[in-house]
């Protein structure tokens, strides 16, 4: 059975930036399975290595301005995120967490076969519970996680057995 790890980063005392928060709480709603697991980091993304060793596929999701439209979602491969991660993580204390967190799973050579990072671009930062726009990109980044899922579980349906050369 294949491993399925969803992360969420962030704060829910600070508005929209609680929006990984939101994300898991749909997904649980609406997918299940003994290959999916939850993790709420908030903003300690450092454990991030103890839940994504050896899994298939890890999906990391939060709000963090990018400086795109609010409610803009992106969706990042690792080539994507390796790209970005240095300034991210000197604009972002909880990207330089998660930075280290996944040099460590290299490291001990149990990086996740697939990793997706999310990131939703806030628009209020202030208080609790996450404004309308954010609410539409959450349902927006639940959707893309259900297809993840599904390319996942799917990788190998369908395709024939390997023939033995002795048959």
């Amino acid at each position: 059975m294949k491993k399925i790890m969803i992360m969420g980063l962030g704060d829910v005392l600070q508005g929209d930036l609680g929006a990984g928060c939101a994300v898991l709480e749909k997904m649980a709603e609406t997918a299940s399975g003994e290959d999916i697991e939850y993790a709420y980091l908030a903003l300690d993304s450092k454990y991030a290595t103890g839940y994504i060793l050896g899994a298939d596929l890890a999906i990391i999701t939060g709000a963090l301005d990018l400086s795109g439209v609010p409610g803009t979602l992106h969706v990042w491969n690792q080539k994507i995120f390796d790209q970005h991660v240095q300034w991210m993580a000197k604009s972002f204390p909880i990207i330089g967490g998660l930075a280290w967190a996944l040099s460590r799973a290299r490291m001990w050579e149990q990086f996740p076969g697939r990793m997706v990072y999310l990131w939703i671009d806030p628009h209020a930062t202030e208080g609790y519970g996450l404004s309308d726009l954010m609410n539409k990109a959450v349902i927006r980044a639940v959707w893309q996680i259900h297809r993840e899922i599904w390319k996942v579980r799917l990788d190998g349906a369908g395709k024939p057995a390997p023939r033995s050369l002795t048959a």
